[in-house]
């Protein structure tokens, strides 16, 4: 099964089209998709970084029933994609007495590698039900951020140069139906990991 859609998002700064494609294999144990998003945005910035640029960030996702009780998902998804436009402010913006933010806009985006897998348990017959999940993301962003003092103001703006982060999660719980406390318990368990920088 092939959909594709396109849209068209536009204010008075920007006109984004988009274009994502679909492909989606499905039977009875295995689902295969496989999108192919494709975004242009063109920025009306009136300065020399004004114009446009394209981003594409594929992915894959694959959910597998192994057995009557267990089913697991994997997916992956790496390319561009585009910054978060609520961090671009057009002028300096006072946010409190003291902070002033300004920002920083580029075109190039941010490129993305995320990963993931987890595995679900479904036992009806004794209502049990429980999820592992793995997770790994990375961003590698082409700006940063910088502060700096002028007067009693403390200036936040973003700056170009190259900024990585790292996440891994790990995530587990489990759930048992009681029906004397008409009720469940939960048992669950959390693992986080994220390289990044601070300032």
């Amino acid at each position: 099964k092939l959909m594709a859609l396109a849209d068209n998002d536009v204010s008075n700064n920007y006109t984004k089209l988009m274009y994502h494609a679909t492909a989606t294999w499905d039977n009875d144990r295995t689902k295969i998709s496989l999108d192919l998003p494709f975004d242009y945005l063109y920025y009306f910035r009136p300065s020399d970084k004004a114009g446009g640029h394209s981003y594409f960030l594929p992915s894959l996702k694959i959910e597998h029933k192994l057995n009557l009780y267990l089913q697991m998902t994997a997916s992956y998804a790496q390319g561009t994609a585009e910054n978060d436009l609520s961090n671009y402010l057009g002028s300096p913006i006072l946010r409190s007495y003291r902070i002033i933010r300004g920002s920083y806009w580029d075109m190039k985006g941010t490129r993305r590698n995320n990963g993931s897998v987890s595995l679900k348990l479904t036992d009806y017959e004794h209502t049990l039900f429980g999820n592992l999940n793995l997770s790994y993301s990375r961003r590698n962003s082409r700006w940063g951020t910088s502060q700096r003092l002028v007067d009693d103001f403390i200036i936040y703006s973003y700056v170009p140069r190259e900024q990585k982060s790292e996440n891994y999660t790990s995530e587990l719980w489990i759930n048992k139906g009681i029906d004397a406390l008409n009720g469940k318990l939960q048992l669950r368990g959390m693992y986080s990991k994220n390289k990044s920088e601070i300032e």
